[in-house]
């Protein structure tokens, strides 16, 4: 093999090598492993080794039924715990190390050193410690405000309100659910310095078994019998922090533990997924508005309050309008909850009305928000609309359907006021393509003369310098030299009309921006000389 080969192979390997370990780190990331433990008896008339066996084999078939191509949508929440669990693993990663450091530090005054090296030793190890605290204390503040976060994301008890068309999102990761050891038939088994007792009780020790296992979902049951019929319950907890997100009970023939199995599958899965319906209930301010509000949710309007709706878990959005109020709308992700109590205060609106001009008045029409238009034409140059000190985007479509934009911003919003605007009687977009292309055709001509101006220019200059020497005969030289100021004179010509296309295309594209208004001056007084 020669070396061009060996070098290409070596940089195949180590390029295949850098990538797959990045899609494996990726997966990984991107993974919510979801397991189940031994289901327990609460009750039961079987013996020792059918409890056994029926404990193992519910929980194994209910993660058989699980999809392959399933995926959870992973709250905010459960992203803050994994933040607060990484932390907490820093901290004692850096405690380790800060004991290490003073145990270091102790044993270096044993040392048999000069008084120079013990300081400089000694120095050197106190440094360390120093930078060990700075960490453990910069790692406390950020656990401190992921904290708060997280208490102010308990206490908020599934309410919030929205004012003023606010707008909120809540970041929502999808994620694909892998099962424990990729085997639906392996179970979790706690450590053994984990008691019964201490499971689901907050324990920290279970947890940090749980989260040493890599787990983020995990399945609890417990199974009560009577004679050949048994009541199911399933428990669905997050990790870490162990929130109980779902809890399900199905009943069935223990003789038939396939059919008990998808059954509890089935109604775990919305839970496994994050995506069970969500209750939504409205209040509005002041209650009048309960009588006008109409709700327009993704798109269904609802032309009356409802009492509440039962909807997906994910991001809606939604759109409250009522006569006399301001408009108000949000997007939200309802990922967190099962019931939400959404409160929204409606602003009353105290219209006004103000007259727009124009200059240049064309046959068309003059419309507001889509919904308030008046008739333009050269008898009837103004249209009066209504204002609610908000700043306005009015448009102006003539009769050819060419279309303008106006910007009315808040200042010049005053009761009776006239402001004046000038409409554009062209197609905008077609004249911005014409200048375009004359700005590309004046550009394409500047640069194919670039190399004749080289050409000519360069062998003016060399003859220059052969006539310097007396080498080139002055009429030469002359020849030349108009060759390369006609060349030249060319190309500094197509640069200026290529500037001067570039401008007019840059203002042609300007047309496009909200032309803004400007307020009407008042009429100049015929002044009388006495």
């Amino acid at each position: 093999m020669s070396w061009r080969k060996k070098f290409i192979f070596a940089v195949s390997f180590l390029f295949s090598v850098f990538y797959g370990v990045q899609a494996s780190d990726s997966v990984k990331e991107n993974s919510w492993v979801l397991a189940a433990m031994p289901f327990s008896f609460d009750k039961s008339d079987f013996g020792s080794e059918d409890f056994a066996s029926v404990a193992e084999s519910i929980p194994r078939l209910v993660l058989e039924q699980i999809s392959s191509d399933a995926q959870r949508l992973t709250a905010e929440r459960e992203i803050l715990n994994r933040q607060l669990n990484e932390l907490k693993k820093e901290r004692l990663s850096l405690f380790l190390e800060l004991s290490k450091a003073v145990k270091v530090r102790d044993a270096i005054a044993l040392e048999n050193l000069s008084e120079k090296a013990l300081k400089k030793n000694l120095k050197a190890q106190q440094e360390k410690i120093d930078e060990l605290h700075k960490k453990i204390s910069d790692n406390l503040l950020d656990n401190a405000g992921k904290t708060l976060e997280k208490e102010e994301d308990k206490n908020s008890d599934g309410f919030f309100s929205f004012f003023k068309g606010r707008e909120e999102v809540s970041a929502v990761v999808p994620e694909k659910i892998q099962l424990y050891k990729n085997d639906f038939s392996v179970l979790f088994t706690p450590a053994s310095n984990s008691s019964e007792g201490e499971r689901f009780a907050n324990s920290y020790k279970f947890e940090n078994s749980v989260n040493s296992a890599g787990i983020n979902g995990l399945i609890k049951g417990s199974i009560t019998s009577y004679g050949d019929y048994a009541a199911v319950t399933a428990e669905l907890y997050s990790f870490p922090g162990g929130a109980l997100e779902g809890t399900v009970t199905e009943v069935g023939l223990l003789s038939n533990p396939l059919q008990l199995s998808r059954n509890l599958a089935r109604s775990l899965m919305p839970y496994v997924s994050n995506n069970p319906p969500v209750r939504l209930e409205f209040e509005f301010e002041p209650e009048s508005v309960n009588e006008l509000i109409s709700v327009n949710f993704d798109g269904i309007i609802f032309s009356q309050k409802p009492d509440f709706l039962i909807v997906e878990r994910g991001i809606h959005e939604f759109a409250f309008e009522a006569e006399g109020f301001k408009r108000v709308s949000f997007t939200y992700s309802f990922t967190e909850r099962d019931s939400y109590l959404v409160k929204i205060k409606m602003e009353q609106t105290n219209p006004e009305k103000m007259k727009v001009r124009m200059q240049n008045p064309v046959s068309g029409i003059f419309s507001t928000y889509a919904i308030e238009s008046a008739e333009i034409s050269p008898c009837s140059d103004t249209a009066e609309i209504l204002i609610d000190g908000k700043p306005v985007i009015a448009q102006f479509v003539s009769s050819e359907g060419n279309s303008t934009f106006f910007y009315i911003p808040q200042k010049f919003q005053n009761t009776n006021a006239t402001v004046t605007a000038s409409a554009l009687n062209f197609d905008v977009s077609k004249n911005i393509e014409k200048r375009r292309r004359r700005m590309y055709t004046a550009y394409t001509a500047l640069i194919l003369s670039l190399p004749f101006s080289f050409y000519y220019y360069g062998n003016y200059i060399n003859r220059l310098n052969g006539n310097a020497n007396g080498i080139i005969p002055p009429e030469d030289v002359n020849k030349w030299r108009s060759k390369a100021l006609v060349s030249v004179g060319i190309s500094v010509s197509l640069g200026a009309v290529f500037g001067y296309e570039l401008v007019r295309y840059l203002h042609s594209a300007n047309d496009a921006l909200p032309e803004n208004v400007k307020p009407e001056k008042p009429a100049k007084k015929n002044r009388t000389k006495k």
